[in-house]
């Protein structure tokens, strides 16, 4: 089979997306989970909501392109068996693009003062009732432990195809 490599506007995109929401949530759980100083968590919090608050217009992007860009395509003739993967692969992508929608949206709702960006300028926080804020905090938490099992189940899927012979990887790079 040969496989069709992605344009180079998907490739950027899926590459930005990998390193900013890995990068978030590595240190996002490692200033949850393990005992560090408050500088530490503080400077991890600051550099992970600058981060990815500049990453909701590229992820806004990238889903534009994405089903832009699909409506386009012509269909391929594949086996059943391939059509049938091609189905769960995409499932899964769609399912984890609703997760990271939800990540970037609470990460914003439970702000409880302005969105600083690396010190360049702030965002004004959108909603000022505590309550609130708890509310949308906890499914921002509960929202990325979903996400890191999505990023895993996503990674092991590429090992899985690399190991098996079906250069997946090659079509990203």
């Amino acid at each position: 089979m040969i496989l069709v490599k992605y344009d180079i506007v998907i490739r950027t995109m899926h590459w930005i997306s990998a390193i900013v929401i890995i990068w978030a949530s590595l240190s996002g759980l490692y200033a949850a989970q393990l005992p560090i100083g408050d500088n530490t968590k503080h400077m991890i919090s600051f550099i992970n909501v600058s981060l990815t608050t500049l990453f909701i217009p590229l992820f806004i992007f990238r889903l534009s392109y994405k089903y832009g860009s699909s409506l386009r395509r012509g269909k391929v003739h594949q086996s059943k068996i391939i059509q049938k993967e091609n189905k769960i692969a995409s499932t899964v992508h769609h399912l984890m693009y609703v997760i990271i929608s939800i990540v970037l949206i609470t990460g914003v709702l439970m702000m409880q003062h302005p969105i600083n960006i690396f010190n360049w300028f702030a965002i004004p926080h959108v909603i000022t009732q505590p309550e609130l804020h708890h509310f949308f905090e906890q499914l921002h938490i509960y929202a990325c432990q979903i996400l890191v099992l999505f990023i895993v189940l996503h990674i092991s899927a590429v090992i899985k195809h690399e190991i098996s012979g079906l250069r997946i990887l090659k079509r990203m790079l």
